[in-house]
């Protein structure tokens, strides 16, 4: 009932982390680029990227916020182009200039310099906003200035400021400069369907690995209980099979004389041991296998479940019954509880 409960809380935990809707992804992850908190944000794209359902816009958004994300904090314009095109791919013709301003941004950080030209004034060649013109012109200012080009450089430094004038924008140049954990820089190009895949094959795998626990567990149970059954009743044939013998009578007299016992040496020691064994060899050969029991100790389980106590039991193995005693509570350490009790606590 326990591994069903842990295996219950597992399941939840990982669907827990699957249940929330591509939407609300999408909303989650634009938050918390907000708040500064873009690894948390780049694992929710990945997510989006990747997913089977969601939608064309889903997956666009996604792709772009990567993209802000690699240019603006992790300072990695290659991956940021990447990742842009990929949103280029998805985007719509509405969309297409300000994706193609945010390419020229990206690769004038990157310094491919001709190309940051070409993609900024492809995007203002097109009906736009002032968000294009915002990042275009400030991306054309510094392609020309390091391209040594002054007269341009300042004529778009001009358009720029003019576009922050109307005060709709925010600075581009205040852009946080906070470098994410270094898994933020995992690229999605390397991660297909497999972040499902190994979601379903954990549950699967958690799910096989419950029911052959478990199923061995009730094996087990099963066979114990057969053992230890079969045990027990092998126990009893064997003790039927000894009582028919002389050594046993010879052993129940003994009961009559226990306070004379330490006068005299118990003759038939040898004997004792020799019929015992054989009539309870079955058993021997379970506590063998399983305890690797020496005779001594054999002789002390046997002499135990046909009733005689301690006293006798020291005097026919020729110790005392402080060591007889000793010796149970070592067999009670050694065995099995369920082999211990069948010898020594029978009713």
């Amino acid at each position: 009932m326990k591994n069903c409960s842990v295996l219950f809380l597992l399941l939840v935990l990982i669907f827990s982390c699957t249940t929330m809707t591509i939407e609300e992804k999408i909303t989650d992850a634009f938050s918390l680029h907000r708040e500064g908190r873009n690894y948390e944000a780049f694992k929710l794209c990945v997510q989006i990227s990747v997913a089977p359902d969601a939608t064309r816009t889903q997956q666009f958004s996604a792709f772009f916020l990567m993209s802000l994300i690699e240019d603006f904090e992790n300072k990695n314009s290659a991956a940021a182009i990447r990742y842009i095109n990929k949103a280029i791919e998805l985007a719509v013709p509405e969309e297409y200039p300000i994706m193609y301003a945010y390419k020229g941004d990206y690769s004038m950080h990157y310094g491919v310099l001709d190309s940051a030209i070409f993609y900024c004034k492809k995007a203002l060649s097109m009906p736009h906003d002032d968000g294009v013109e915002y990042v275009a012109h400030y991306a054309l200012h510094h392609s020309y200035r390091q391209k040594g080009l002054t007269d341009s450089a300042l004529y778009h430094k001009e358009l720029f400021d003019a576009v922050c004038a109307k005060g709709k924008l925010q600075v581009y140049d205040k852009q946080p400069d906070v470098l994410l954990f270094s898994a933020a820089q995992e690229k999605v190009s390397i991660l297909t369907g497999k972040q499902y895949l190994y979601s379903v094959i954990l549950v699967i795998a958690l799910l096989s690995v419950a029911c052959i626990i478990m199923y061995k567990r009730r094996k087990r149970t099963i066979r114990n209980s057969d053992d230890f059954e079969s045990f027990s009743k092998k126990l009893y044939f064997c003790k039927t099979k000894f009582e028919g013998t002389e050594i046993f009578q010879k052993l129940n007299s003994l009961k009559i004389k226990e306070k004379e016992l330490y006068r005299s040496v118990f003759a038939d020691a040898e004997i004792l041991e020799n019929v015992m064994f054989d009539c309870f060899r079955e058993v021997t050969a379970v506590l063998v296998r399983e305890y690797a029991l020496g005779s001594s100790e054999l002789l002390c389980c046997y002499c135990t479940y046909i009733g005689l106590n301690n006293n006798i039991i020291a005097y026919v193995s020729n110790v005392t019954p402080a060591a007889i005693r000793k010796r149970k509570e070592r067999l009670r350490q050694k065995m099995q509880p369920q082999h211990y009790n069948a010898i020594f606590e029978r009713l």
